[in-house]
């Protein structure tokens, strides 16, 4: 379903929003400092002057802060929902998934757990149609497999498969 890298990722959205502003002005900063004289270079005894071509310098800025603006756009709609589901548990719970996955207490509650899956699979899939306007592939989970039942589940990954 969602792999434990996610889940953690999102009790750290904050931080990583704050990061990702300070990135941005760290840019705008190092955009502001460009040299933009023109430059002089040595080439077969001739000395050519280059001039600053300011065009790819603004697109490349401008496309980047962009992209950075849409990151957190996208972090903050997640946080938004993330924060909703901890409102709607109890204190225990958030005190589960916060030992869990902010200390990595080794606990373990698969209702609890499954439950936080389900939730940032929707906010996931809210997101592709948001912010992507893509629906995205559904997750189709598959029995473990035993020995018992291997010949089952190799025939339902032929038929999800369209073989």
């Amino acid at each position: 379903m969602v792999d434990e890298g996610l889940i953690e990722s999102y009790f750290y959205l904050n931080k990583r929003i704050i990061k990702t502003r300070k990135r941005m002005a760290q840019r705008e900063r190092n955009y502001r400092e460009i040299n933009r004289y023109p430059s002089n270079y040595i080439e077969d005894e001739d000395i050519r002057r280059v001039a600053f071509r300011i065009e790819p310098e603004v697109i490349n800025h401008v496309s980047a802060q962009q992209n950075a603006e849409r990151h957190i756009t996208i972090m903050k709609f997640k946080l938004k929902h993330f924060n909703r589901f901890l409102k709607e548990i109890s204190r225990e719970s958030r005190r589960y998934y916060f030992f869990k996955y902010k200390e990595h207490a080794p606990h373990i509650n698969d209702k609890l757990d499954r439950l936080l899956e389900e939730e940032i699979a929707e906010i996931e899939e809210a997101v592709s149609y948001r912010f992507d306007k893509v629906k995205p592939a559904p997750y189709i989970g598959l029995n473990p497999l035993e020995e018992d039942n291997f010949e089952d589940s190799f025939n339902e990954m032929l038929h999800i498969l369209g073989v």
